[in-house]
C-alpha cells in the first residue's frame, strides 16, 4: 500500500496564515515537487530558489532511515513561507484530514480541525514523533477537544 502525504504551509503563526496544498501525494518526492510548483506559480519564486526548498524536502526523504524527519518544517527564504510534508490520516468517510477541515465529531456536533496544531512542531501534534492520530477540533460552540481522526466525519 502506498503511504500518502499532505503538504501544509504557513506564512505566520496564527490560524489565518496556515493552509495546505489541497491534495494527497503518493510520495514525499511528489509532495516536494508540488511545493516547488506552488512557489514558482503562486509566488513567482525563481526556479533556482524554488529548487533549494524542493532539495531540502527531498533530503528528508533520503535521510528518513537515519532520522525521523517526516514533519520537519522547511522555510523558504524568498517568501518566508514554511512547509511541512506530513503523513496523511483519514476521516471515517475517507477524506484526508487537513488544517481547517470542517468535521462532525462523535457526538455529531460540527467543528473545525485546529490549523495551528499542524505547524507547531510539537511531538504530540500532527507530524510529531508521538502523534497518535488524535486531532484538536474546535466545536462551533467554541470548545476545543481532541478526537480520533479515524472517527471524525467530513462535512
Amino acid at each position: 500500500m502506498i503511504k500518502p502525504f499532505i503538504v501544509v504551509y504557513a506564512h505566520g503563526t496564527d490560524d489565518t496564515t496556515i493552509d495546505h496544498l489541497g491534495q494527497v501525494f503518493t510520495s514525499q518526492n511528489a509532495a516536494a515537487e508540488a511545493v516547488g510548483t506552488y512557489l514558482r506559480e503562486k509566488h513567482e519564486v525563481p526556479e533556482s530558489e524554488a529548487q533549494l526548498v524542493v532539495g531540502m524536502l527531498r533530503t528528508m526523504e533520503l535521510n528518513k532511515d537515519e532520522v525521523d524527519e517526516i514533519g520537519s518544517i522547511v522555510s523558504d527564504p524568498h517568501t518566508g513561507l514554511k512547509f511541512r510534508i506530513l503523513d496523511a490520516h483519514y476521516t471515517s468517510d475517507g477524506r484526508a484530514i487537513t488544517p481547517g477541515m470542517r468535521v462532525l465529531d462523535y457526538d455529531r456536533e460540527e467543528g473545525t480541525v485546529v490549523k495551528r496544531r499542524f505547524m507547531t512542531g510539537y511531538s504530540n501534534d500532527p507530524g510529531g514523533l508521538y502523534f497518535n492520530g488524535w486531532y484538536a477540533v474546535e466545536k462551533d460552540s467554541g470548545a476545543v477537544r481532541d478526537f480520533n481522526g479515524e472517527r471524525l466525519r467530513s462535512i
